[in-house]
């Protein structure tokens, strides 16, 4: 029976205002925005008092009709740029540092990245199985998706770094791994039961773990923004835990490193793809070398394409992009699966799905703890590098 309160930073004014119960029914189908700024529920003075360019009073700026937050733009803008000038003015300074943190971060916090990952398989598990959370949309309760799942699928697999991960490590990390992995077996494992490995690491790294960590950010934007009515940015993700402070100078930090990181992210997915792309049209043309400045227009054209897509829109950019993508994607791998040893692929991918299944909490949890030690007392340990050059390198990437 306690009135709900509603958090001050939202208004204007310095104190919040009163709530009448019957205006204001704390329910999933309410958002606080349609409260806040339209001024339901509010009595007396405090109606028409709302800051509605503003209603979160963050700190932002409305010139020529756009709206940003200086603060976060510059210190974004800051932190982005001296990491670019200092990578490109000092290549081996920048490279020698950058790896040995990598390294640093491995050796020291292998047990949260891994840890983690599987939280958040607990988490979305418990999200999903839940009486009480199951049938939650993440938007409003009388809201019908915009897109069917087949389509939704289809720009997930068909946008979603599938080029530079799928389609690539595919095939080539299942390869490196039968040289080089943490099961190198040096005289212990058959050859059939490395290859088995190989494949299964690969499985682990683009598998339920890979994709958990977007899941966990999804919920949250969906749930804080549309049916909280906060505004779209990682801050909102930290209002059910820091309260009003993530409209302030705590939530423009938050949005700084999410917005830095997830540059940096991008980055490394251009970077990767752009030599992968470099190195196939070398392969394939004399005329063309692998170089620097070849590297350089691909990711121009990439950035500009991507450009292209996000102007058009969801419905006009992404969602026909990403159709003609998955069509190319799934006509390639039935090319594959067709020309190749039909029978031998189809009893493969039953056995791999198995195998994983098996091994998944095991693998799931294992950290190189020994390997790590680097006390290799019978020549038969696994590499100590193997968890900083791949799964430690991919939980990065993702998140």
């Amino acid at each position: 029976d306690e009135q709900p309160s509603l958090p001050s930073a939202f208004y204007s004014v310095s104190e919040s205002p009163t709530l009448n119960k019957s205006d204001f029914t704390p329910s999933p189908t309410d958002t606080l925005r349609s409260h806040y700024v339209k001024g339901e529920g509010l009595e007396g003075d405090h109606i028409g008092k709302i800051n509605k360019h503003n209603p979160y009073n963050m700190h932002e700026l409305h010139i020529l009709g756009l709206k940003g937050n200086p603060v976060v733009v510059m210190l974004s803008l800051i932190i982005a740029w001296t990491v670019v000038l200092v990578a490109v003015l000092q290549q081996d300074l920048f490279f020698d540092n950058a790896a040995e943190a990598k390294r640093w971060m491995t050796h020291h916090f292998t047990w949260l990245f891994i840890g983690a990952q599987n939280m958040w398989i607990v988490f979305v598990a418990y999200i999903w199985l839940s009486p009480r959370y199951y049938h939650l949309k993440l938007g409003s309760a009388d809201q019908e998706p915009e897109y069917n799942t087949v389509t939704w699928f289809m720009m997930m697999f068909g946008m979603a770094g599938t080029g530079t991960g799928l389609i690539y490590y595919g095939v080539g990390e299942p390869i490196y791994h039968l040289g080089y992995n943490r099961y190198l077996a040096r005289g212990y494992l058959s050859y059939d039961q490395i290859s088995q490995e190989a494949i299964n690491l690969s499985y682990y790294h683009w598998g339920i773990h890979a994709w958990l960590c977007y899941t966990v950010v999804g919920i949250c934007l969906g749930v804080t923004s549309n049916r909280m009515g906060l505004p779209l940015t990682m801050r909102s993700c930290f209002f059910p835990i820091l309260g009003n402070m993530v409209f302030g100078i705590v939530g423009d930090l938050i949005d700084v490193m999410a917005i830095v990181t997830t540059v940096f992210a991008i980055c490394t997915s251009m970077g990767i793809g752009a030599i992968q792309i470099n190195t196939g049209i070398a392969e394939l043309t004399s005329s063309i070398d692998k170089s620097v400045l070849v590297q350089i227009v691909i990711i121009a054209l990439i950035t500009l394409m991507a450009g292209m897509s996000a102007h058009a829109g969801l419905r006009k950019g992404v969602r026909v992009l990403s159709i003609i993508s998955f069509g190319v994607l799934t006509t390639l791998m039935f090319a594959t699966l067709l020309a190749d040893d039909t029978a031998f692929l189809l009893n493969l991918l039953v056995q791999s799905i198995g195998y994983h299944l098996h091994r998944i909490v095991d693998l799931g949890f294992h950290t190189d703890a020994f390997e790590q030690l680097g006390m290799d007392v019978d020549g038969k340990g696994g590499p100590g590098v193997w968890m900083d050059w791949w799964t430690v390198f991919y939980w990065g990437w993702w998140v």
